[in-house]
């Protein structure tokens, strides 16, 4: 992976929805520990990549070429946004305040 390019999305939608566990299965335990890795990752600091992982998840049991793909695009999407981040700053101006309200009686007017 040290020398891939680096992926916008996590997923490429097309492949998700051909994704089926008929053919060869290849490197099984390789691909339930990857998956068990970023199934934590989904659920705790990256939950941008929680529906492919879920979507890879189903086939655990008999991961093929294609899912191979997959997992390696998502690894690609992680390399390269590694570095992002959100960044709340202090502003002076009054423009940019977070304003929040509720409605505590559930729009029950």
């Amino acid at each position: 992976m040290n020398g891939s390019q680096d992926v916008k999305n996590p997923c490429n939608v097309n492949l998700l929805k051909e994704l089926e566990s008929v053919g060869d299965p290849v490197r099984i335990t390789a691909f339930q520990q990857a998956i068990g890795s970023l199934n934590y990752l989904a659920q705790h600091t990256r939950t941008d990549i929680s529906y492919t992982v879920n979507a890879l998840s189903r086939h655990t049991a008999h991961p093929t070429n294609k899912h191979w793909v997959a997992l390696k695009h998502l690894l690609r999407y992680l390399k390269g946004s590694s570095g992002l981040c959100l960044n709340y700053q202090r502003t002076i101006s009054k423009d940019h305040d977070v304003i929040g309200w509720a409605d505590a009686n559930y729009a029950n007017d």
